[in-house]
């Protein structure tokens, strides 16, 4: 074996997270020599700073997969609440056009709470709690 190692490519481990899936391992690529004559060493340098880096890395990979959790429990409240509104409550609407403007305002109210504090909104002709 040989000690005069040759760096031949850096990875940031930022880069490892973003393609990690829990219980599989990460793979590296390395330039394999096919000839049988010729091995191919290949060793993989890990320090502290690259352990709280990739520790960093997966923090934030797990915040932005966890906002995009919300955002889609909060994308299948509002196609609930349409869609309770329309089946289920839509002959009490006074007309066509409140039933829309009804719609359009459960499809705003979730659209807006992602920037703003969610506080229930008027629909008009029902009551919010009443649309699940």
């Amino acid at each position: 074996m040989k000690e005069d190692w040759k760096l031949i490519a850096t990875i940031e481990p930022a880069d490892y997270a973003e393609r990690w899936v829990s219980g599989r391992p990460i793979e590296l690529n390395a330039d394999i020599v096919k000839d049988p004559k010729k091995r191919t060493d290949f060793r993989l340098e890990i320090d502290e700073d690259d352990v709280l880096a990739l520790f960093d890395a997966i923090v934030e990979r797990y915040r932005e997969i966890r906002k995009s959790q919300e955002e889609a429990e909060d994308l299948q409240e509002a196609l609930t609440k349409i869609d309770s509104l329309i089946c289920h409550h839509s002959e009490e609407a006074p007309s066509k056009d409140a039933l829309i403007q009804a719609v359009q305002v459960i499809a705003g109210h979730f659209s807006r709470s992602v920037v703003m504090p969610r506080e229930k909104p008027e629909v008009g002709w029902i009551k919010w709690n009443s649309i699940i």
